[in-house]
């Protein structure tokens, strides 16, 4: 009711789709994946630059798996959470570079706009730091990267748009 028309078999009924004239996507990756291939901006990224890319949403995706339970069901998240975060959130922080994106452009690729997600979502990533206590800003290249994301040409208007 008032969330448009049933995706087409045989999707299923979830979040997110994406429908582009006759296309239409879901899971996150997909979608994500197809955005970035219609940019101009991101058409000449390498074959490992975008695989770097992959690696962080997938990251990102990892994370969300392990932690949305906890805020819709599963009881426990409060005392969980911070393990979860302890155990994953250090090894995206050791495979960002010291300064500057990920992919070393003056630009955010997919891999910041997912570390931009993880410090600005708040459903599950901020929801999940609030019950578990967790500071993300124990990880400095991340929240570096963040920060530098959210102030890019076009992703700052994004935001702001609200």
């Amino acid at each position: 009711k008032g969330r448009g028309p049933p995706p087409p078999p045989p999707l299923p009924g979830t979040v997110p789709i994406l429908q582009d004239g006759d296309l239409t996507l879901y899971q996150s990756m997909g979608i994500e994946t197809y955005i970035c291939n219609l940019s101009a901006k991101y058409k000449d990224l390498s074959p490992a630059e975008k695989a770097k890319d992959d690696m962080f949403s997938n990251f990102k995706e990892d994370l969300m798996q392990a932690l949305a339970p906890y805020l819709f069901s599963k009881e426990g998240g409060a005392e969980a959470i911070p393990g979860i975060c302890a155990k994953m959130l250090p090894i995206a922080e050791g495979l960002c570079p010291a300064s500057g994106f990920v992919n070393g452009k003056d630009f955010p690729t997919k891999a910041d706009l997912a570390i931009l997600l993880l410090y600005k979502g708040f459903m599950p990533y901020q929801a999940a730091a609030v019950m578990g206590k967790v500071d993300f800003a124990a990880y400095p290249k991340m929240a570096a990267i963040a920060a530098a994301a959210a102030e890019a040409d076009g992703i700052k208007e994004y935001i702001a748009s609200d």
